[in-house]
């Protein structure tokens, strides 16, 4: 519904400076928008019910190139059959459309959530990566001297395996 879709963009972009809302009505047009090369975007919010195709489905093709990326399905046709379906599918969030405008302050709470989740998984993987392939070694170690993360370099370079290494 174009009427809703546009109260519900309004409220975000009035929730905080963070929300930068893009809004499609067609499925179709959405999984374009967001698979095109000028555009980058923290979290998908989606409808169940959908001419053409429906939320979960729209989540497997957007899944295909962005399998991490947070995808919350906000539905008025909402049952334990679709929400099982759902986690299932991979939905990072599942919220059911209701009455009154607390609905959308939950909504917000959700996406920064998500964002905010995905984010630092994001970080977090760069770190290891940057960690594992750096060229000198590093050793990451408990609070007792133990070690408890050897990269590959360390490893070589004291001449053991790492699993000797840990601990």
């Amino acid at each position: 519904d174009p009427g809703f879709t546009a109260l519900v963009a309004e409220f975000l972009e009035r929730h905080g400076e963070r929300f930068h809302v893009n809004t499609e009505t067609d499925p179709k047009a959405a999984l374009s928008t967001i698979r095109s090369d000028e555009t980058n975007f923290d979290c998908i919010v989606s409808d169940y019910d959908m001419t053409g195709l429906d939320g979960l489905e729209l989540l497997e093709q957007i899944r295909v190139d962005y399998p991490d990326l947070p995808f919350v399905l906000f539905t008025g046709h909402g049952s334990e059959a679709i929400a099982s379906e759902a986690i299932t599918a991979g939905v990072t969030e599942y919220l059911q459309k209701g009455g009154g405008t607390e609905q959308y302050t939950v909504l917000a709470n959700r996406i920064d959530q998500v964002v905010e989740r995905y984010w630092a998984n994001r970080y977090a993987d760069r770190a290891r990566q940057a960690i594992e392939t750096a060229q000198g070694g590093i050793n990451i170690l408990d609070a007792d001297g133990y070690i408890q993360y050897v990269n590959r370099a360390c490893a070589d370079l004291l001449g053991y395996e790492r699993e000797e290494l840990v601990g």
